[in-house]
């Protein structure tokens, strides 16, 4: 356009020769120019896999150019596992006659180890042992034996199998590893899941007791345990009132099985005692002097304020020149006796045992005498000193009865006598 207009409508257009003109200089200008490149910044990206080139014109300011790196890497020291390396990134650009580098040299911390873990078991998996690989370096290696840990999922029991589970652990270069093994067991008829109510019975006389425990998967499945009975007197009886006593009954657990409270496993009655109901000692006997009156006390051995005494009834009877008088008196329903026995006077005695053995034969007179000497002599609780009516001493009197039995005697062996002649 700019040579049309010069070559042919420089006369149509006002001031045309002289922007021709202008154009033709600043074209020539611009040819003749050359950029002197130089280097104003290098950008690395994170990695340092790219970098950029700034680029500033030497001669003018204004003209800039980025240019893209060639970026090399070169590893100045390898890295190990346990030792940092060293690598330096070199990036260079070509721009005409220029170029341009520049570079960054890197630590790359060590690797580290990248343990690889292999587990071998016992056959009982109570160890197992741990052997270590590095995958950088196979020759990195690590090899243990640790003893596991055994946890219990499941007890086996009369239905259930049971199940284990065994635990690996082994530590080491700031690392855990771990392994595990499952185990089950067969159903062990001889366990059983107790329910945790306990079922009591108890003897008559609570001297005894037994524990019923039953299988939380089969009812039928029981096992009955003895207790231990201890005896706790509350209230001690008496001879009248009855007394109380607890009993408590105690067993241990069946087995680890059993997962109930203890108080489940002790059990308690409270009966009554019965009245002691008396014990009575040796009845002692109280009579008067001439054995008319007597009376018979006890005390009982329970409790020696329980006394019992009743008055007694006498009776009396002569026997071999002895009279026996009887006392007899009841105490609490029982019959209690006592004997007392007194002498009769020989002389009476005397005479009549001689009357008696005459051939069976005895005349009034004699069977009256006999019959004076063997009456009872009442002996009255007033005095000792017993008196006829007349005011005459019994031993008078015995004197007479004497005399009399002995002249009846001769009066009978004189008619004898006659007979016999």
């Amino acid at each position: 356009m700019a040579l049309l207009l010069a070559a042919g409508m420089t006369a149509a257009v006002p001031g045309a020769a002289a922007y021709a003109q202008e154009q033709t200089e600043m074209e020539t200008q611009q040819a003749a120019h050359q950029h002197v490149w130089k280097n104003a910044g290098c950008t690395w990206n994170s990695d340092y896999s790219a970098a950029t080139f700034h680029l500033v014109c030497k001669d003018d300011a204004s003209h800039t150019m980025d240019v893209n790196a060639v970026i090399t890497k070169n590893v100045m020291m390898p890295t190990t596992c346990t030792q940092d390396g060293k690598v330096r990134y070199f990036a260079k650009a070509a721009v005409g006659s220029g170029t341009f580098v520049d570079w960054k040299t890197v630590t790359v911390p060590a690797a580290g180890h990248d343990w690889q873990a292999q587990w071998t078991w016992s056959a009982d998996y109570s160890q197992a042992t741990l052997k270590l690989v590095c995958a950088n370096n196979a020759n990195h290696t690590y090899e243990t034996t640790v003893k596991t840990v055994k946890e219990t999922l499941a007890e086996p029991d009369c239905v259930t199998e049971g199940l284990y589970l065994y635990d690996a652990i082994a530590d080491y270069d700031g690392q855990r590893f771990t392994d595990y093994k499952r185990q089950t067991a067969a159903a062990n008829p001889d366990k059983h899941p107790w329910i945790d109510d306990v079922k009591w019975t108890w003897s008559p006389d609570r001297s005894s007791a037994q524990a019923v425990f039953t299988c939380w998967n089969d009812e039928s499945h029981t096992l009955t345990k003895d207790a231990a009975v201890t005896k706790t007197v509350l209230k001690e009886p008496t001879c009248t009132e009855p007394g109380e006593a607890q009993y408590t009954a105690a067993v241990s657990a069946p087995d680890d099985q059993y997962t109930g409270d203890e108080s489940n496993l002790t059990a308690s009655e409270t009966v009554e005692i019965p009245a002691l109901g008396h014990d009575w000692g040796e009845a002692k006997w109280t009579w008067n002097e001439d054995y008319t009156k007597a009376s018979v006390t006890r005390v009982c051995k329970n409790d020696p304020s329980h006394i019992e005494t009743a008055d007694a009834v006498i009776t009396s009877e002569e026997k071999d020149g002895r009279k026996i008088y009887t006392a007899s008196a009841v105490l609490g329903g029982e019959t209690l006796t006592d004997t007392k026995t007194k002498e009769v006077s020989k002389e009476a005695a005397a005479a009549a045992q001689n009357g008696s053995n005459k051939n069976g034969t005895k005349d009034a007179n004699a069977k009256a005498v006999n019959a004076k000497a063997a009456k009872p002599v009442k002996v009255t609780a007033a005095s000792s000193a017993v008196k006829t009516a007349d005011g005459s001493t019994p031993a008078v009197w015995g004197m007479m009865i004497a005399g009399g039995a002995l002249a009846a005697g001769a009066a009978c062996r004189r008619k004898s006598a006659k007979k016999k002649a």
